[in-house]
């Protein structure tokens, strides 16, 4: 390779990668095509923060799940109208069945 450059991808001060560019000609740098790698870096830097954030929100609901489920003693949540908006099933069993509308 003759020549190569590299832009960091970020979210805030966290770099999350390096985007890596190699060329086997001499390459001049272009201060246009370098700006706009590094939208498309910062943009990248984004997108991956929300798959991540994504990911543990997932993995958040995921394990809240499994703790209302094993939990023996009855677990509900109201709303501002005060309908109930989730419960566990040894709640859902204390409540009984949804009524019909």
């Amino acid at each position: 390779m003759v020549s190569g450059w590299a832009v960091p991808v970020r979210v805030g001060s966290n770099v999350l990668a390096v985007l890596e560019f190699y060329c086997h000609f001499a390459f001049r740098e272009d201060r246009e095509a370098m700006a706009a790698i590094e939208t498309v870096a910062t943009s990248l830097g984004q997108m991956l923060a929300r798959t991540r954030e994504r990911g543990r929100a997932q993995e958040l609901y995921r394990q809240r799940e499994i703790l209302l489920d094993s939990v023996a003693d009855g677990i509900f949540g109201l709303d501002r109208r005060g309908m109930v908006s989730f419960a566990n099933p040894a709640a859902a069993r204390l409540l009984g069945p949804r009524p019909q509308p």
